[in-house]
């Protein structure tokens, strides 16, 4: 595979972007990559599409046949069917792109049913066109409220397996989710071949999150147990802390139990391993040492309300 282009969804391309480089970190592909806007072009020296598809913070990924002048397209359907989906950078008329690709093109265009998705970006002068190859599920039928145990708190699996790519752990390896609730995280994990391991102090919690994985055919190691009482040894942390209501902490304070799950953290983890934690409270990230904090990204729920991503690591 020669140049890949990975289109990130608008809402958060920060995060969209370091969910891929740490995808594919997890799948051991060396890359070398550029920015651009809501895109990322990839070169790669092995096939990156095993950790594209782990994404969840992206729709779709296409191979870049031509870069070149836009009065130049060639025709990649060549009789096929096809749609062409268009972006202009930094902002342009994004139909008149698309028709002046289609008519380069000697099938019919299709929206029913193509069997070619064209993507066609136009960066300044420069079209860049190429097949898609890859493109997002739907996650709907996993959206939280088609669960059938529910929380108001429930993580969307966007979000999910965001935590779990950001934690860099490769298919097959060991992660644990220490506040695992309603199983959001170990859903993800499981379904993208890792080896999923969840634990909350709330029995119930434990419970639904066991009824969630059942409902999907999925399957992952749990426990009751207290943030301090975790064993193991693991690949990756992945975890939607508590927002810091007495029921979601047992009635400890906040800070107290993020300290000692920190601990923990760095307790469990192999050396080298990642924990990625989504925050309420971007102060408690203070509490983390000896863990080192590598990257830290802000998604801005509603208002003023924000969590933060932050991505530790376990050096030695």
């Amino acid at each position: 595979m020669g140049v890949l282009l990975v289109e990130h969804l608008r809402e958060n391309v920060a995060m969209a972007r370091l969910e891929l480089l740490s995808a594919l970190r997890a799948e051991g592909v060396q890359c070398t990559w550029a920015f651009l806007g809501p895109f990322t072009l990839l070169r790669c020296q092995s096939d990156p599409l095993p950790a594209v598809g782990r994404l969840g913070m992206s729709k779709r990924a296409a191979e870049v046949e031509y870069a070149g002048p836009p009065g130049n397209a060639p025709d990649l359907a060549k009789g096929r069917a096809f749609l062409v989906s268009s972006s202009v950078l930094p902002r342009g008329d994004r139909r008149r792109l698309a028709a002046r690709v289609a008519e380069a093109q000697s099938g019919e265009p299709s929206f029913s049913s193509p069997e070619l998705l064209l993507k066609a970006v136009l960066v300044g002068e420069i079209l860049l066109l190429g097949r898609v190859v890859w493109e997002r599920e739907s996650f709907a039928h996993r959206e939280p409220h088609q669960r059938p145990f529910r929380t108001p708190v429930s993580m969307k699996p966007k979000y999910a397996r965001l935590l779990v790519n950001l934690s860099a752990v490769p298919r097959g390896g060991r992660l644990l989710d220490p506040f695992c609730g309603a199983g959001s995280i170990l859903i993800e994990a499981a379904l993208m071949g890792i080896e999923a391991h969840g634990s909350d102090r709330d029995p119930r919690m434990v419970e639904g999150a066991r009824e969630n994985l059942e409902a999907l055919g999925l399957k992952a190691s749990l426990e009751v147990a207290d943030v301090g009482e975790v064993e193991g040894e693991y690949d990756g942390i992945a975890t939607d802390a508590p927002y810091g209501r007495s029921s979601s902490t047992g009635g400890e304070p906040l800070r107290s139990l993020m300290r000692r799950a920190f601990a923990t953290f760095h307790r469990v983890l192999r050396p080298g391993g990642r924990a990625a934690v989504a925050l309420g409270d971007e102060s408690l990230l203070a509490l983390s040492d000896p863990l080192v904090e590598l990257y830290r990204v802000h998604q801005r729920v509603h208002g003023s309300l924000e969590r933060t991503y932050s991505v530790l690591a376990r050096l030695g």
